[in-house]
């Protein structure tokens, strides 16, 4: 069983893509749990943990953003090829390309929904923090000015 592959003989491209994709698997299956953490923290209001997995997603990334292009030629070297390999091979390589597939899919679902998350959480801690400005602001007026010996405002209520 020999194939044709550019740059490659044989099965030198079905060994450069098995490769890439052991490399993405590992990849994706660690970036998927990672992601599953990060939603956990974040649902924690857990800040500081969320930046430091954060720091470990980004080692991750880098993995997969160098196995991609050996993915890539295996790929289409498995499409020029794939006449050369079994039903049963084929089935086998289409299975784990589509299980990374599925598990990018649901790692960028899942991102998505936590910047959803993360925005809404800075959009309420800025109004908060405009809330505290006008709350100060207020205060201050019954505060005694250091030019004048009583506040300009009492309250004389309660």
């Amino acid at each position: 069983m020999t194939g044709r592959s550019p740059g490659g003989t044989g099965q030198d491209w079905r060994a450069g893509l098995e490769q890439a994709l052991n490399a993405l698997t590992q990849a994706y299956g660690q970036l998927d749990a990672l992601s599953q953490r990060q939603q956990a923290l974040i649902d924690a209001g857990d800040m500081d943990r969320v930046l430091a997995l954060l720091g470990e997603r980004r080692a991750l990334v880098e993995q997969v953003e160098r196995a991609a292009p050996g993915f890539d030629v295996g790929r289409r070297a498995w499409e020029e090829n794939a006449d050369t390999l079994s039903e049963a091979q084929n089935a086998e390589l289409a299975r784990r390309v589509s299980a990374i597939e599925r598990m990018a899919s649901d790692i960028a679902e899942r991102d998505r929904r936590a910047g959803e998350v993360l925005v809404r959480q800075r959009d309420n801690l800025a109004q908060e923090m405009a809330g505290l400005g006008r709350v100060s602001s207020a205060l201050s007026a019954y505060r005694p000015r250091t030019d004048s010996p009583a506040p300009r405002f009492q309250d004389r209520k309660g």
